[in-house]
């Protein structure tokens, strides 16, 4: 008997406990229904009937990524919005004493949102379940959204690959013009109002480094309206050490290396025509790779790594013509050139015009092995003299 007693009891208490969950559970609906239904009410913007003011938006960005940095960059960033809305104490029967969070599609709807869209873009996706509402005391909301989209990038081509690359971003309202919602920065969330985070970001691999964002605050004209937009660059800095390595060096290399031509002994042209030829071909392959990978940099301008690898194919070329040259002046080293051992009137004249000048095919070396190294030598004093001044400049 004590011990059906003793199950009856336990039955009871656990269904009073059911009981007392499932109207916990639907009081807890109830009042999430009741808070979306309160919210729904606000459907337009906080301002003042004289409309002298305006909502505040403050708007912060947290960027978690960048890929695919060209012309253009994939960004995946958190936009926060943060308003202050008088009558959500009214809505409500009094002030929150704490937060209330709601994320996910969960969120009320119509109530009012900012209408934030960004200027220029190529492509934008906001997602739908990467969200989140707060409603803070002292009647502020904040809104959380997740966002992808393609924005414009304007590298300074003409300094390629020493220039810095700068993304921009700008938002405004789409439909309230600045008498309804003015847009600020939030510095006080994210002190500089656009954060970039250096641990889960693509930029370190594609070669660049992330420089401090600059940001701004200024009003659209867009006819007879003013509208309140924002405007951030995020500044990249290339890492020009792979071009140093790969480009560079190897092109200072083959000229370098054609100059051994003024070195070898004059009478063996087979050598010297071998070299030459290596050297232009060898050069000639250099300046059409880096032009094919740099394609998607530059968008088909010339930059200063193309003047520099096309002054190396210069010089290259001076250094097989001076091989022609000497070769030429010293088939043709007798005093009394034969016009008919030449072959032709305009041969024994081009060869009587060469002696006025040059002795024999050695002393045409001997002016190669200091005019083009003094040459190519000034050339590059000047051009990294000027892309370095240009660079410090940006």
């Amino acid at each position: 008997m004590t011990i059906w007693f003793l199950i009856t009891l336990c039955l009871s208490y656990l269904c009073l406990r059911v009981q007392s969950s499932a109207q916990s559970c639907c009081q807890t609906k109830a009042e999430g229904k009741e808070l979306k239904r309160v919210l729904s009410e606000i459907e337009l913007p906080p301002t003042s009937s004289k409309r002298d003011t305006p909502a505040i938006v403050n708007v912060s960005l947290h960027i978690e990524t960048m890929r695919n940095i060209a012309s253009e960059v994939t960004l995946d960033f958190y936009i926060i919005q943060k308003w202050q809305d008088a009558r959500l104490a009214l809505k409500l029967g009094g002030e929150l004493n704490e937060s209330i969070l709601i994320s996910g599609r969960g969120r009320p709807e119509p109530m009012w949102y900012p209408d934030t869209y960004f200027l220029l873009v190529h492509s934008l996706l906001y997602s739908h379940e990467e969200q989140s509402v707060e409603l803070q005391p002292d009647n502020y909301i904040e809104h959380i959204r997740k966002v992808r989209l393609i924005t414009p990038c304007t590298p300074n081509v003409l300094l390629f690959p020493f220039d810095f690359v700068n993304c921009t971003l700008q938002l405004s309202s789409f439909g309230f013009n600045v008498l309804d919602v003015s847009y600020q920065w939030d510095v006080v969330r994210t002190p500089n109002a656009v954060y970039v985070d250096p641990l889960n970001n693509d930029a370190d691999h594609l070669g660049f480094q992330i420089l401090p964002t600059k940001h701004l605050q200024y009003k659209c004209i867009y006819g007879p309206y003013e509208f309140s937009c924002l405007k951030a660059v995020v500044s990249l800095k290339r890492s020009f050490s792979i071009y140093l390595l790969q480009i560079y060096v190897p092109a200072t290399l083959l000229v370098v290396l054609s100059w051994l031509t003024f070195w070898v002994n004059i009478k063996a042209t087979p050598a010297r025509a071998s070299l030459s030829v290596t050297t232009v071909l060898s050069i000639l392959t250099l300046a059409t790779r880096s032009a094919a990978q740099n394609e998607k940099h530059v968008n088909g301008k010339v930059t200063s790594l193309d003047i520099y690898v096309y002054v190396c194919f210069i010089f290259v070329i001076l250094a097989m013509l001076e091989f022609s040259l000497s070769d030429f002046v010293a088939c043709n080293e007798s005093s009394e050139p034969q016009k008919q051992l030449n072959g032709s009137a305009a041969t024994y004249r081009l060869a009587t015009f060469s002696r006025r000048f040059f002795k024999d095919g050695d002393h045409v070396n001997r002016i190669a092995r200091v005019l083009l190294p003094v040459s190519f030598l000034a050339f590059n004093f000047v051009y990294w003299t000027v892309l370095t001044v240009a660079v410090w400049s940006q």
